[in-house]
C-alpha cells in the first residue's frame, strides 16, 4: 500500500528538484509566462499520443472544432479512467503509476480537470488502442488499485476523448460486448482529408515527450500547481502534504502560483495566530499589489513598519506602491530609507534609479562592486540594465550600450521562446476571430459595462496613459493586475495560450456570460470608483476577447515608432513573461506581428479602438481630452 509518509516524502523530493534548479523560483519558469500544466505523462506518450496521423490528439480536436466531425482514429481510442477524491489520492496515483509494469507500456497520465464541462477534478487515465485492449486493462487495473491504494476509486472504461459526448452522446457508451456504440461515419471522411490538406499547417503540437521520465523538475512544478489548485477548489487534504509548513509559508506557496485569494487568506490567518509579524504583513502586501490593491498594500507595508520601523523590505515594497500610483517624490524617500538601512539592498536601488537622474560616478563603481557580490543570474541582469541606464544619464551611451547588451544576452539564456511559434499563435487568433465569428455571437456578451483597456507594446507609453487619466476623481487606475489574462489563461486554455481560439470557440453564450461576470467580481474587489483602467500590454493579442464579453468596452492604444520603440524595449529591464525583448531583430518581427494583428482587430472593430501617439502622450492636455471624449467619461479632477 502506498502511505502518506510515501507522499510526503515523495513531495519533497519534487521540492528538492525544484529548489535545486533555480534557486528560489518555486514557480519552476523555463521562461515566458508561468503556464499552469495540469498533466503528467508516462509510458509511450509519443507513439500513441499521436496515434495514427500526424499530430495525433490536436490535430483531432483541430478537425472536431472546424467540421464538429469525430475523427476516424478516435473511434478506436479507450481510456480507463481513475475518478480520486482529493490531491493526496492524485499524488499517490503518480507514485503508482511510476511502478506500473503494463504489456504495452501504455500511455498514461495523472491530471486535475481544468475544462468546465468535464466532470471530475482529479484523474488518472490509461489510453488503449481497441476495446479488447481496454477491457483488459480494466480488470487489471481494478486488482492494481485495489492491492496499492488505501482508498476506494471509480475506475470506468470509456471512449477516448471528453471532447466529443457534449456534440454526440452516443459516442461515449461502452457495452460489455462492443456493440450499440456510435460509429464512424463515412461521409465525413472528405472533412478529415480537406483538413490534413489545408489546416494541419496552421497546428502548434506539443511534443509529450519530454514527460516521458520519473520526477522530473517540470513534473515537480506541475505537482505544485496541483497544491495550488487544491487549496483553490477547498480541498483541504493539500495541508497534510505540507505537514510542518505553516500558514506564513503555504501562503508564499499560493502566491508563486498566482493563487493570490487563498494566499490572503493564508497570510489573515498567520497574522491572527502571530499579531506582530512584520513579514506576514509584507507578504499581504505584496499580494494585495499583485491584485491591484494598491490601497490595501499600502496599509499593509505600513502595518509592518509600525512593528518594524527599521526594516528594509517593508520600506521598499511601500515605495513600489507610491510609483504604481505616481508619488514619485514619496516613493523615492521610501526607496532612499531602504538603503539607509541596507546599502546594497538591490530591489530598492533599481527603484530608486529608476526615478532618479544618476549624476555621480560613484553610483557606477558601486554596481560595478555588487555585480561580483552577487551570484544569481537575475540579479546581475538587473545590475547590468541599471548600470546601462546611469551610464546613458551621465552621457556614456557607448559604455552603456555594452551593460545593454550583457543585460540582453544572460535574459535571453534563460528564456525558452520561439518566433515562429508565436506568429502561429497570431495567425491562429486572426483566424478565428474575424467577423463572422462575432456575427454569430453578437447576444453573447455584457452590454451593461463598458470597461476601458489600455493596450500597446511596452515602453509605448500605456503607463503614462493610466497616470494622466488616474489623475481624475472617478477614475480608478487598476494597474497591471492582468484579471482578464488569467481567466483567459487559466479558463480557456490551461495555461496555453495556442488553444485559446479553439476553446473559445467551443464557448456558448452561458459560458461567455460566467466568464464576465468572473470578470466583474473579481474587478469590484479592487475598485472603488467609478470607472476602471485596466493596462496589460499583452491585451492587444486579446481584444478580441474583450469584445466578446464586453461589446462596448473601450480600447485605447498607445503607438509609438518602431525605431524609438524597439530601443526603448532593449533597454529596458523587462520581465521575462516580455520573451522577445532581449534581442533586437526578435523585437522588431514582434513588432512586425502585433502591427499586423492590430490592423486586423481595426478591421473587425473599426470603432472601438483609438489610437494615442507616445509624442501627443507626453505634450499633455489635448491628448488627454481627446481621451476623455473617446471614452464618453463624464469625470471630475481631484481637488
Amino acid at each position: 500500500m502506498i502511505t502518506d509518509e510515501e507522499v510526503y516524502s515523495f513531495y519533497q523530493s519534487c521540492h528538492a528538484q525544484l529548489i535545486s534548479w533555480e534557486g528560489d523560483n518555486l514557480e519552476g519558469e523555463e521562461g515566458g509566462e508561468p503556464a499552469f500544466i495540469p498533466q503528467i505523462f508516462r509510458g509511450i506518450t509519443g507513439r500513441l499520443w499521436e496515434g495514427n496521423a500526424p499530430n495525433g490528439c490536436a490535430r483531432h480536436l483541430l478537425i472536431f472544432d472546424h467540421f464538429k466531425i469525430i475523427p476516424e482514429y478516435c473511434f478506436s481510442c479507450y481510456k480507463v479512467t481513475i475518478t480520486l477524491h482529493n490531491v493526496v489520492e492524485l499524488f499517490k496515483l503518480v507514485i503508482l503509476f511510476d511502478k506500473l509494469k503494463l504489456p504495452k507500456d501504455n500511455t498514461r497520465k495523472c491530471m486535475v480537470e481544468l475544462r468546465p464541462n468535464v466532470s471530475g477534478h482529479y484523474k488518472g487515465l490509461i489510453y488503449c488502442q481497441d476495446l479488447l485492449s481496454g477491457q483488459e486493462m480494466l480488470k487489471i487495473i481494478r486488482e492494481i488499485l485495489k492491492k496499492n491504494l488505501p482508498f476506494d476509486v471509480s475506475v470506468v472504461l470509456k471512449r477516448g476523448c471528453s471532447e466529443y459526448p457534449p456534440a454526440y452522446p452516443e459516442y461515449a457508451k461502452i457495452t460489455e460486448n462492443g456493440e450499440g456504440m456510435m460509429q464512424f461515419n463515412e461521409e465525413w471522411r472528405m472533412h478529415e482529408e480537406y483538413a490534413d490538406k489545408n489546416l494541419m499547417g496552421h497546428l502548434e503540437f506539443d511534443n509529450h515527450d519530454r514527460y516521458n521520465s520519473k520526477i522530473t523538475t517540470y513534473d515537480a512544478k506541475i505537482m505544485r500547481a496541483w497544491l495550488a489548485y487544491a487549496a483553490v477548489k477547498g480541498d483541504l487534504s493539500y495541508l497534510e502534504i505540507f505537514q510542518s509548513e505553516d500558514t506564513l509559508s503555504r501562503g508564499v506557496f499560493l502566491y508563486k502560483f498566482k493563487s493570490v485569494d487563498e494566499a490572503v487568506t493564508n497570510y489573515q490567518k498567520a497574522l491572527a495566530s502571530i499579531p506582530d509579524n512584520p513579514e506576514a504583513y509584507c507578504s499581504l502586501g505584496i499580494v494585495f499589489r499583485e491584485q491591484g490593491r494598491l490601497d490595501e498594500a499600502k496599509s499593509s507595508y505600513r502595518e509592518a513598519l509600525a512593528l518594524n520601523p527599521n526594516y528594509p523590505k517593508a520600506h521598499c515594497g511601500l515605495g513600489e506602491i507610491l510609483k504604481k500610483q505616481g508619488r514619485l517624490d514619496e516613493a523615492r524617500r521610501s526607496f532612499q530609507k531602504a538603503l539607509s538601512l541596507n546599502p546594497d539592498y538591490l530591489e530598492a536601488l533599481c527603484g530608486l534609479g529608476y526615478l532618479s537622474k544618476c549624476s555621480d560616478f560613484t553610483e557606477i563603481e558601486k554596481l560595478k562592486r555588487l555585480l561580483n557580490q552577487f551570484s544569481r543570474v537575475k540579479d546581475k541582469i538587473d545590475i547590468y540594465f541599471l548600470l546601462g541606464k546611469n551610464l546613458v544619464d551621465l552621457g556614456k551611451e557607448t559604455e552603456a550600450e555594452s551593460y545593454f547588451l550583457e543585460g540582453n544576452r544572460l535574459q535571453r539564456e534563460i528564456i525558452k521562446f520561439d518566433l515562429s511559434e508565436e506568429a502561429k499563435i497570431f495567425r491562429q487568433f486572426s483566424r478565428t476571430f474575424d467577423r463572422i465569428f462575432f456575427a454569430s455571437r453578437d447576444s453573447y456578451g455584457n452590454t451593461d459595462f463598458s470597461p476601458v483597456f489600455i493596450i500597446g507594446l511596452p515602453c509605448s507609453g500605456v503607463g503614462q496613459v493610466q497616470l494622466l487619466l488616474a489623475e481624475y476623481q472617478n477614475v480608478y487606475g487598476a494597474g497591471e493586475i492582468a484579471i482578464l489574462k488569467e481567466i483567459v489563461l487559466q479558463r480557456m486554455s490551461s495555461g496555453r495560450k495556442s488553444m485559446i481560439p479553439y476553446t473559445v470557440s467551443r464557448m456558448n453564450s452561458d459560458t461567455v456570460r460566467e466568464l464576465g461576470r468572473e470578470y466583474l467580481e473579481r474587478l469590484q474587489e479592487v475598485m472603488n470608483r467609478c470607472y476602471a483602467l485596466e493596462k496589460t500590454p499583452e491585451y492587444f493579442l486579446y481584444i478580441g476577447i474583450v469584445i466578446l464579453l464586453f461589446p462596448n468596452a473601450k480600447i485605447i492604444h498607445s503607438v509609438r515608432s518602431k525605431e524609438e520603440l524597439s530601443s526603448a524595449i532593449f533597454r529596458r529591464n523587462l520581465s521575462k513573461e516580455y520573451c522577445y525583448a532581449s534581442n533586437i531583430d526578435e523585437i522588431i518581427q514582434y513588432y512586425n506581428l502585433y502591427c499586423a494583428i492590430m490592423d486586423h482587430w481595426k478591421k473587425v472593430f473599426p470603432s472601438i479602438i483609438y489610437d494615442v501617439s507616445y509624442e501627443r502622450l507626453i505634450a499633455g492636455k489635448e491628448a488627454v481630452r481627446d481621451l476623455v471624449e473617446f471614452c464618453d467619461l463624464v469625470i471630475a479632477t481631484k481637488e
